[in-house]
């Protein structure tokens, strides 16, 4: 792995509550074992939880390529058990990340999710927002300022 800083948890604790007795009533397993793969360059994710848990952990640990990479692999046309759900659920903790890379992860992910039968915990409307902002601001960067429309002005309607 890079050596990234990893997220601050807001000065809240832990991202849950690993006493509470609903956590643990949905988990299928109290932890995950990934192989590596011979290359040593990625890990096996065996079910759609330890691939969420791995994606938890590399957008808190800021990877976003890795994320970008491995997005496909927590798409499922079928249903979530409660599991996946709240796993799911914890990727919302880290959807405040204002890096132009976490946006375009987490609109990744949400196309991968497209046809999921559950919702995208966070604001997808505003991850897309938030990125395209970003976009035109750097596009803005490379013509001269009689060329370029402003975000505001594009975003007006």
């Amino acid at each position: 792995m890079h050596n990234h800083e990893l997220r601050a948890n807001k000065g809240e604790g832990d991202l849950v509550d690993r006493l509470s007795s609903k956590w643990h009533g949905n988990l299928k397993s109290k932890y995950f074992i990934y192989q590596v793969h011979v290359s040593q360059t990625f890990l096996f994710t065996p079910t759609l939880s330890s691939a969420l848990y791995l994606t938890l952990l590399r957008l808190m640990y800021r990877d976003y390529e890795e994320v970008m990479s491995m997005s496909s692999s927590i798409a499922t046309d079928g249903e979530m058990d409660d599991e996946e759900k709240q796993i799911l659920n914890l990727l919302e903790t880290a959807a405040d990340d204002a890096h132009p890379n976490a946006h375009a992860c987490f609109n990744k992910i949400a196309l991968n999710m497209q046809y999921s039968s559950v919702f995208c915990p966070w604001d997808t409307l505003q991850q897309v927002t938030a990125l395209l902002k970003m976009v035109f601001s750097i596009l803005c960067d490379q013509f001269t300022s009689a060329c370029c429309i402003r975000c505001p002005v594009m975003l007006r309607r």
